[in-house]
């Protein structure tokens, strides 16, 4: 199953298992691709979990304000796949 909300996919398998992507463009060929933005879980609600945490752990913030700004950037994003199921 692959269903699109936004710029995101949310993927799973034949054993049920979860995964969102994120729709990204090329810089130097302008052509569209997926990167996967989770790891593979049970259930939407521990993939969206893992996406907060890997786009926080992995930003290059330095104050606390910038940490803020991309965990609500982050939260919207996965506000935004929920309200559209």
């Amino acid at each position: 199953m692959k269903i699109q909300r936004g710029k995101y996919y949310i993927n799973s398998d034949s054993l049920g298992n979860v995964w969102i992507t994120e729709i990204k463009v090329n810089e130097k060929t302008g052509k569209e691709y997926e990167k996967r933005v989770s790891g593979y879980y049970q259930d939407v609600k521990s993939a969206l979990t893992d996406m907060l945490k890997r786009r926080v752990y992995g930003s290059d913030t330095v104050s606390l304000e910038e940490t803020v700004a991309v965990i609500n950037d982050t939260l919207n994003d996965a506000i935004n796949i929920i309200k559209n199921m």
